[in-house]
């Protein structure tokens, strides 16, 4: 007599036994895998940038755009000033090439209400409907921009006397500081796009870490480092240079930059300001205790 045998009620507990411990050996590392991946995608991603910022030198004797300078120059200008216009003739699009993939949500829909998305895995904007600086013209971006990466502000070319390129930063002598131009001495030093949780930052070097991982409660015009201090591919963000090359950038890494041209890269944050190692990891863990086995620099 044919007798078909199935599984028992024991044999099959073992079964999916294995293949939930399976899964729990394989999820931690297929996460780690997506992660990877979407940093390598957002290396891409800026290497198209670097290619359309170098483009837009090309087409414009060797220079930047002259960035966040409104009080000195008329509407029109401003249209061209600002890198979000500047470049769109470049990239045409919204969102797309705007996003970091590890950062695709906005804050804010077209609307202007909340979407739940947060730091660091959020994208600034979107320009909501009316913004009085994405009229017709748009003095700096247009309803509905939004993205996740910003602009190194140090690299505008701004006019000579421009004291003070943003709003509440306040930084004497901006034009002094600025890059103007990719042709510049160790321009593999200078940031010039990265991953950001706002469209443009302006860093100095005493500027502080974020608290928390995410944190922008001092990033507006303050401490604008944390804008750019986001934590979004395990300790690393993605940076294109002045010299148009993309690379990953530790988070401590970021106060090793020359952003402007005297910028201190021998600051408060670093390990060179300490005679003794000890009080730099001391000062960070005290700080922004989260980055606390983050590699010094």
């Amino acid at each position: 007599m044919d007798r078909r045998r199935g599984f028992t009620l024991i044999e099959l507990l073992v079964v999916i036994s294995i293949i939930a411990l399976l899964m729990a050996i394989l999820m931690p590392t297929l996460s780690r895998v997506r992660r990877q991946a979407k940093a390598v995608a957002c290396q891409q991603q800026l290497g198209q940038w670097g290619k359309m910022f170098m483009m837009y030198t090309m087409d414009n004797n060797g220079y930047f755009m002259r960035g966040w300078v409104s009080n000195q120059s008329s509407p029109k200008q401003q249209t061209n000033d600002y890198w979000i216009n500047a470049l769109r003739p470049y990239y045409k699009k919204q969102g797309g090439i705007m996003l970091c993939p590890m950062a695709t949500k906005p804050r804010i829909d077209i609307d202007g209400n909340a979407t739940g998305a947060r730091n660091p895995f959020a994208a600034w904007g979107k320009v909501a409907k009316g913004d009085t600086w994405a009229q017709n013209p748009p003095l700096r971006y247009i309803e509905g921009d939004y993205g996740s990466y910003g602009i190194n502000m140090y690299v505008y070319d701004p006019p000579v006397g421009t004291d003070n390129s943003w709003y509440t930063v306040g930084i004497p002598d901006f034009d002094k500081l600025a890059w103007r131009t990719p042709n510049v001495k160790n321009a593999n030093r200078v940031p010039l796009f990265l991953d950001s949780a706002h469209l443009q930052t302006a860093p100095l070097a005493v500027h502080s870490p974020p608290e928390y991982s995410g944190d922008q409660s001092n990033a507006y015009g303050k401490e604008t480092m944390q804008h750019v201090c986001q934590d979004r591919h395990d300790g690393y963000v993605n940076g294109v240079f002045l010299d148009f090359t993309v690379r990953k950038i530790g988070l401590k890494e970021l106060w090793k930059l020359k952003w402007s041209r005297n910028f201190d890269i021998n600051g408060v944050w670093t390990l060179a300001y300490y005679s003794n190692p000890a009080d730099c990891a001391d000062k960070w863990d005290k700080a922004a205790p989260w980055m606390k086995n983050m590699p010094e620099y």
